[in-house]
């Protein structure tokens, strides 16, 4: 059975309008670096969302049942540091099989979205490669 991951944007809890779009954009590159990763095992939360609401035409509605896992998280930005917290739950039982968090000491920027983008596909990559998920 194949293993299909939606990611639910991630959540940034203050009203700042910087921090928003950052963590705007760790998702973005979020969803690229799985793509490259897992290619169409990836399904994005809006993509979802519009075939819920049937507005892509020719998708296999019943694909959509079978999505395995959501991917869920947020970010906290204090002064110089981000913090952002993963987490991958199960889409059947809604538990969470597997979190992860990272602290950098950077300030925003483009090549810190790529970065913690980066270092959270890594770490959902060896998690799963663990075996403690099955990808097929």
């Amino acid at each position: 059975m194949e293993v299909l991951i939606s990611v639910i944007p991630l959540q940034y809890g203050d009203e700042d309008f910087l921090g928003r779009s950052f963590t705007q954009g760790v998702t973005e590159e979020l969803c690229f670096q799985l793509y490259k990763c897992f290619g169409s095992q990836m399904i994005s939360a809006n993509a979802l969302n519009d075939m819920v609401a049937g507005n892509i035409p020719n998708v296999d509605v019943n694909k959509l049942g079978s999505i395995t896992y959501f991917l869920e998280g947020s970010v906290r930005i204090d002064g110089a540091a981000i913090k952002t917290a993963i987490r991958l739950i199960d889409a059947r039982s809604h538990a969470i099989i597997w979190s992860h968090q990272f602290l950098q000491q950077a300030r925003m920027s483009l090549l810190v979205q790529e970065q913690t983008a980066t270092n959270l596909c890594d770490a959902v990559r060896q998690y799963m490669q663990l075996g403690r998920a099955k990808m097929s």
